[in-house]
């Protein structure tokens, strides 16, 4: 069993150490993983762009209903922005409910931090949550870049081990000969198969450090959009722990004052 598995591998290698023959071939593979990082870099940065623009788009409608030039509240009441995102919940919630390709989350995310939302006493909407913790989930960084270029480095230093085998065995055939100029011929191929060899290495290495650079900016850049989407969102709905606890208050301080007049007519 053993043995079939060895003469399996062995074939296996036999089929691809002839192709390091020629020098051209290291750089044939170190242009190929150029051309698979270019097609990932551009897949990541055309994701980019539309969660981007899912992203200002929402910003844009939060900012034409609700004057963020306002000022602020006098004490627990509402102030304007609030009372103007309250005052115009429903075409927000309209908008934001609106998903498209690869935005879908967005809406989602929205649907799901709505029902956190307290209307009752309204102005202010208030939440039990920041929106961003919501937003965050739906709209991932490409983190699937730093897995592709840790695979670009393995794939370039499987690639020089193979040349390096490759070179070692046709020197080591070259210097079984008798003959003096087949074994320095034989020597000059292995060195300069060998040089050539680590050219997928470097290219691995290096398209591996420009794939984590693009994907710790576009992370960046994500982060920010969201950031600011957050912030807007919180111009209008008021972020409290106990909103919950404060809507019962308010329900149950509604139910007082309407029994109240009812209990004055039946003690009078």
């Amino acid at each position: 069993m053993f043995q079939g598995w060895s003469q399996t591998v062995r074939s296996a290698f036999d089929s691809i150490l002839p192709l390091y023959r020629d020098t051209n071939f290291a750089y044939s593979i170190a242009a190929a993983m150029t051309a698979a990082a270019l097609v990932l870099a551009i897949i990541a940065i055309v994701g980019f762009l539309v969660r981007s623009a899912a992203l200002e788009a929402r910003i844009r409608t939060i900012s034409s209903f609700v004057s963020f030039g306002s000022k602020g509240a006098d004490g627990l009441g509402a102030d304007n922005r609030e009372a103007q995102f309250a005052s115009r919940f429903a075409e927000i919630d309209q908008r934001l409910q609106a998903g498209g390709p690869l935005t879908g989350s967005l809406a989602y995310a929205w649907k799901r931090y709505r029902k956190t939302f307290s209307f009752v006493a309204a102005p202010p909407i208030r939440s039990t949550q920041r929106p961003n913790s919501f937003l965050y989930a739906a709209v991932p960084p490409p983190t699937w870049l730093a897995f592709a270029a840790s695979l670009f480095v393995a794939f370039g230093l499987l690639a020089t081990f193979l040349g390096l085998v490759a070179a070692l065995s046709f020197a080591s055939a070259g210097m079984a000969s008798d003959d003096v100029s087949a074994m320095q011929s034989a020597l000059r191929g292995l060195l300069g198969a060998a040089s050539s060899k680590f050219v997928t290495s470097v290219a691995g290495v290096g398209l591996s450090i420009v794939l984590r650079l693009l994907e710790r900016l576009l992370t960046v850049a994500l982060r920010s959009r969201i950031d600011r989407l957050s912030q807007a969102l919180e111009f209008g709905i008021r972020v409290d722990a106990d909103a919950h606890s404060a809507a019962v208050a308010d329900r149950i301080s509604l139910l007082v004052d309407r029994l109240a007049p009812a209990a004055e007519t039946e003690r009078s």
